[in-house]
């Protein structure tokens, strides 16, 4: 898993268009659990570095797609919150909570 200050450390503010949104759910002992992945390309452009998040057993997912063409976030803040976390877009496009996440760049 990954800590917030990690994740902070990787300039998540300099990412933002949507090359990848995936929500998966999967049986597992107890239930379903449910996984978004996102992948974010270096602002401007959908080429180049790249920035992926992995949340894991997610709840209360909202999203609403924008209306323009470039489909593209805002800054993803995280913050702990109930023994798990919770996640927001700061222009408010998405929003849930998680137990758990994983974030890394790739060049």
């Amino acid at each position: 898993m990954t800590s917030i200050d990690d994740y902070y450390s990787l300039g998540p503010k300099d990412y933002g268009p949507i090359v990848k949104l995936e929500f998966l759910q999967s049986d597992c002992e107890g239930g379903v659990e449910q996984c978004l992945s996102i992948v974010l390309s270096k602002r401007p452009r959908l080429s180049g570095p790249r920035l992926m998040l992995r949340f894991l057993g997610v709840s209360q997912l909202e999203f609403s797609q924008p209306d323009w063409s470039l489909s593209a976030f805002g800054l993803i803040d995280i913050h702990e919150r109930d023994g798990g976390f919770h996640v927001t877009e700061d222009e408010g496009r998405l929003r849930f909570a998680c137990t758990g996440f994983e974030a890394s760049s790739v060049h």
